[in-house]
């Protein structure tokens, strides 16, 4: 499985998305045995988002509320379908459109 981290090669940080349920819990077990932390907490004992901030210093954020219309489609950081990035598609990159699907 490819790592989370990786994901933050030359950026400050990336927006993952979880379109589901699974998604996210795979999201949290995963970040956290690469060692994240969500605002001091283990992963796996903290919220999820839709969408989550990794970010290169090992630290996950979240977006939501006002952030969202304010930050996510207004910076050049990356958007990554975490599922398809779970799975080794090498098209996981994806647009704040197709991102923003609901399954």
């Amino acid at each position: 499985m490819q790592k989370l981290i990786d994901l933050t090669n030359g950026e400050k940080w990336v927006f993952i998305h979880l379109t589901n349920g699974k998604a996210k819990a795979d999201f949290l077990k995963q970040s956290e045995a690469e060692g994240f932390v969500v605002n001091g907490k283990l992963p796996t004992q903290a919220t999820c988002e839709q969408v989550m901030i990794l970010h290169n210093d090992y630290t996950i954020s979240y977006l939501h509320g006002w952030a969202i219309s304010t930050v996510f489609g207004h910076t050049k950081a990356k958007h990554v379908d975490y599922e398809k990035y779970k799975n080794g598609d090498s098209n996981y990159y994806c647009s704040v459109k197709y991102c923003n699907r609901k399954q």
